[in-house]
């Protein structure tokens, strides 16, 4: 039943429907209840419906496939708390499959801001290892992680498909992250972007950056692109 709270009815309507999804009565790739049905339900036009619909499609909860109905897809993956983790160790918490693709990887000089990120001399080189990374199949994001190379030396021979980095770092190098510092910030993803993660052109993105320390040296500093309609960031505060 909607109620008379100055909220649009359209909107208590995708409250409903988010409920429904967040509480697990309705799961991935359950079909939700038709427009039709929905507009009985609420005493509300198909306009109204189908507005909310829309906007749950948009954020990325819901698909459409034509003939056929409306379709459960996913719940964005919401971190529960500060913890230092690989993108396969978040995954692998949540019930989720992850995967990863090598886009590129190779080596480079280290750039300016790259040098005062690692604490690097001139000349300099790094790794360049660019991955698609993928959640039970679907792509999430794409991300970028440069280490120095004269650290990691023989790193890109290692490096495969579906193969986590901490974990390759730990069990070839002896290296284990202990702390890192990350920066969030918002980016509109371009054509060959889109077309990587399988989103709308001029969709918008996650640009989180992170540089990884152990024993007090930074050893890694990545730039990930994540699907906006797949992950919000949530961060717990206290005055204690």
């Amino acid at each position: 039943m909607l109620h008379d709270t100055g909220i649009p009815l359209y909107r208590q309507i995708q409250d409903y429907i988010r409920e429904k999804i967040e509480a697990k009565e309705w799961n991935v790739g359950d079909q939700i209840p038709t427009e039709q049905m929905l507009c009985t339900q609420f005493n509300v036009s198909r306009i109204t419906v189908t507005k909310a619909i829309n906007r749950l499609v948009e954020e990325g909860l819901l698909r459409k496939e034509q003939g056929r109905g409306t379709f459960v897809t996913s719940t964005p993956l919401v971190p529960e708390a500060p913890k230092l983790l690989s993108f396969t160790e978040e995954m692998t918490l949540r019930g989720v499959r992850p995967g990863s693709i090598i886009l590129h990887k190779g080596v480079e000089n280290a750039s300016r801001r790259l040098q005062e990120r690692l604490q690097l001399s001139d000349g300099t080189k790094v790794w360049c290892i660019e991955r698609l990374l993928t959640a039970n199949g679907t792509p999430m994001g794409i991300q970028k992680s440069y280490l120095p190379f004269e650290k990691f030396v023989g790193l890109g021979e290692f490096i495969e498909d579906n193969r986590s980095i901490y974990n390759l770092l730990s069990t070839k190098f002896g290296i284990e992250p202990d702390e890192a510092v990350e920066t969030y910030s918002a980016v509109q993803l371009d054509d060959k972007e889109c077309n990587q993660l399988g989103v709308a052109k001029g969709s918008s993105a996650f640009v989180v950056e992170r540089l990884t320390y152990t024993g007090g040296s930074p050893f890694e500093f990545v730039r990930s692109l994540m699907r906006s309609d797949q992950f919000r960031y949530s961060v717990r505060l206290s005055r204690r």
